[in-house]
C-alpha cells in the first residue's frame, strides 16, 4: 500500500483527492505540503504528473501575496534555464535551501522553548527591549 496521497486533476482544473473522496483547492494542497503530506497530482485521463505545475501555481499565488524572490533573482533564474550550468544551479538552491531551513530549525527549537511558540514575536519584543535599553544607557552616558 502506497503512503503517497493520489489528487487527480480534472479538464475542468478541480482537483480530486482519492484518499478522502472530495474535491480539494490549491489552498488545501498547500496544507498538505506545510503538513509534510506525501502526494502526488496527476491528470485524470492521461495520467502525466502534474504535481510540478501545480506546486508552482501555488508558488506564484504566494509570490503575488508576500513574495520571497525579486525581480533580479527570476530574472537570473530564467536566463539560466538551458545554461549547461542549469543542473548545477538546480543543486545549489536545494542544497541552500536544506541548509537554511536546518538552521531555521536550530534556532527555533531553543526559541520556542524560551520564548514559547511564537517565538518571532517574542525575539521583536527583545529586540526591542534591548533597543531600549541601548538607548537609554547612550542618552544616560551623554548626560
Amino acid at each position: 500500500m502506497s503512503n503517497i496521497r493520489t489528487i487527480k486533476k480534472y479538464p475542468n482544473r478541480r482537483l480530486y483527492d482519492t484518499s478522502t473522496s472530495s474535491y480539494i483547492t490549491l489552498s488545501g494542497v498547500k496544507e498538505l505540503i506545510l503538513e509534510y503530506t506525501a502526494f502526488k497530482i496527476i491528470h485524470s485521463k492521461s495520467g502525466d504528473d502534474l504535481t510540478r505545475s501545480t506546486i508552482l501555481q501555488i508558488v506564484a499565488e504566494e509570490e503575488s501575496n508576500f513574495p520571497v524572490f525579486s525581480s533580479e533573482l527570476l530574472m537570473e533564474l530564467i536566463r539560466n534555464y538551458g545554461d549547461s550550468a542549469q543542473p548545477l544551479l538546480s543543486r545549489f538552491l536545494e542544497y541552500s535551501l536544506q541548509q537554511f531551513v536546518q538552521k531555521q530549525g536550530q534556532l527555533k527549537n531553543p526559541m520556542s522553548s524560551y520564548c514559547g511558540k511564537n517565538y518571532s514575536l517574542s525575539i521583536r519584543e527583545l529586540t526591542e527591549k534591548n533597543l531600549e535599553t541601548w538607548e537609554q544607557s547612550t542618552f544616560e552616558t551623554q548626560d
